[in-house]
């Protein structure tokens, strides 16, 4: 998993229980943690892997029954260095079937720095326990 432990952004964070919901929970390796942002209009997170990776697998991981819905309408983009988009996965155009976890497998491997999960176009909070990527 080359995500694990790299640095994150994103649109926000929020705290639940007083608890702060940061972004680099994505990418600590538990599903027992959570990235949450605040409920408003395309959220987004996105994973620097510091250098490129040929990427052949991007998992996104949630804790079983709960807030799946928080990931409906997600887009995987993989982007270069220039933060250019170079592969895409639009869960909604095939069917935006709610489960805890998602495996985009890439026909090809595909050079990329940075991983982005973004809700386009919907107000709601975005949540992901794990993001993992693969080569």
């Amino acid at each position: 998993n080359v995500a694990r432990g790299k640095p994150t952004t994103s649109t926000d964070s929020t705290s639940l229980s007083g608890v702060l919901q940061a972004s680099s929970f994505a990418v600590d390796g538990s599903l027992t943690t959570a990235f949450v942002s605040e409920k408003i209009l395309n959220n987004w997170i996105e994973v620097d892997l510091v250098t490129t990776y040929p990427l052949a697998e991007v998992v996104l991981g949630n804790q079983e029954n709960v807030f799946e819905s928080r990931l409906d309408g997600f887009v995987v983009s993989l982007l270069d260095d220039a933060r250019q988009e170079v592969a895409t996965y639009n869960h909604s155009d095939y069917g935006n079937q709610v489960l805890a976890s998602y495996t985009k497998s890439f026909d090809a491997p595909v050079n990329a720095r940075y991983i982005k999960i973004s809700r386009p176009n919907i107000v709601g909070r975005l949540q992901i326990s794990e993001i993992r990527a693969y080569t």
